[in-house]
């Protein structure tokens, strides 16, 4: 298909419009299906930005092509221009700054990690987070999904969490709500502190909108 495409594209250059919009269609279809299907991730949408922002470097040389001259070059400044005016207008900075209850709920959950957990901490909801009480990152959750999927050549790592969970390998668990963990974190590991966090707070701005809400322990531990 694809060489077919080359060869039509070369005899016929008018097609690159027809083959460029195409490609938009695909990718504005795939990015809406897996929208669709998975819902709040918005990096779902990485295709269609990436095609958005080629496309109209690729729209306009051809165009300029198509009919060069001061004219046309003049339109696709003014397009250019308003492109970006119309993005900067929606940008909205103030509501990606944490707000003061924001702060204060993170420094407290801070303050609990680093008075109850004393060695690996594993945060795959914010695989940030333990680096503030100096232990290294945690693997986040998506990494997890992805290797849970069936043809993923990467599954048997399932088994070495499952027994990393069950030798107790990290101090702490840091739980975020749905879906749980799994991998053999719930039959080896228990609350030992659930957080009590106001609605709407410590959470993303944008995208899914999950937050720390336990600390798990060994089993025999747990108080």
């Amino acid at each position: 298909a694809g060489i077919w495409t080359t060869l039509v594209v070369r005899r016929r250059p008018a097609w690159r419009f027809v083959l460029g919009g195409s490609l938009a269609l695909v990718a504005w279809g795939v990015a809406a299906a897996m929208r669709a299907h998975n819902g709040g991730f918005v990096n779902v949408y990485i295709p269609l930005h990436w095609l958005a922002s080629a496309g109209f470097g690729f729209g306009v040389v051809e165009l300029g092509r198509w009919r060069p001259g001061w004219s046309m070059s003049a339109l696709m400044a003014v397009a250019a221009v308003f492109q970006l005016a119309w993005l900067g207008g929606g940008l909205e900075p103030r509501r990606m700054v944490p707000t003061r209850a924001d702060v204060a709920a993170g420094d407290a959950i801070v303050a609990s990690l680093a008075e109850t957990c004393h060695g690996e901490i594993l945060s795959p909801y914010a695989a940030w987070l333990p680096t503030h009480v100096g232990q290294p990152p945690s693997w986040h959750l998506i990494a997890l999904w992805d290797i849970q999927h069936t043809p993923s050549p990467f599954r048997y790592g399932l088994r070495r969490i499952s027994k990393a969970a069950e030798a107790h390998r990290w101090a702490c668990v840091i739980e975020g709500g749905n879906p749980k963990i799994g991998a053999g974190i719930p039959e080896h590991y228990r609350a030992a502190l659930r957080f009590s966090v106001p609605p709407k707070v410590f959470v993303p701005k944008t995208g899914w909108r999950v937050r720390p809400t336990a600390i798990l322990v060994p089993k025999e531990e747990a108080p």
